[in-house]
């Protein structure tokens, strides 16, 4: 499975594809992004790469095709576009809901004990 993340790895795509023992591609809009100088990753540049990216993945039917999701819908539209794998979120964001929560029953264990 190869990660392609770049403007190059995009002009490249259907020969990565074509190696034997590629199984398949994650596509994301992170460092595409970044190269397209853009921060909003629903910008129409950034989804008008991944667009044209998915298209080239699709007319190999046999590859993964994984797409990243922090969304439900974002996840339906992917799926619509052909992905065949979600990955549903950040490593960030799991560390993040873990601590927010960690941080939550704490304050909450240290008020009720501050009640007594």
């Amino acid at each position: 499975m190869m990660i392609v993340e770049s403007l190059k790895g995009k002009e490249n795509l259907s020969k990565i594809l074509a190696v034997e023992g590629v199984t398949g591609v994650a596509i994301g809009p992170g460092d595409i992004s970044m190269e397209l100088r853009v921060s909003d990753w629903k910008h129409p540049k950034v989804v008008q790469v991944l667009d044209e990216m998915a298209a080239v993945v699709k007319s190999f039917p046999n590859k993964a095709f994984l797409r990243l999701a922090l969304t439900p819908d974002e996840a339906t539209k992917n799926v619509d576009a052909g992905a065949n794998m979600i990955l549903l979120t950040h490593d960030w964001q799991l560390i993040k809901g873990m601590y927010s929560g960690l941080f939550k029953d704490i304050t909450n264990k240290i008020n009720q004990a501050a009640k007594k």
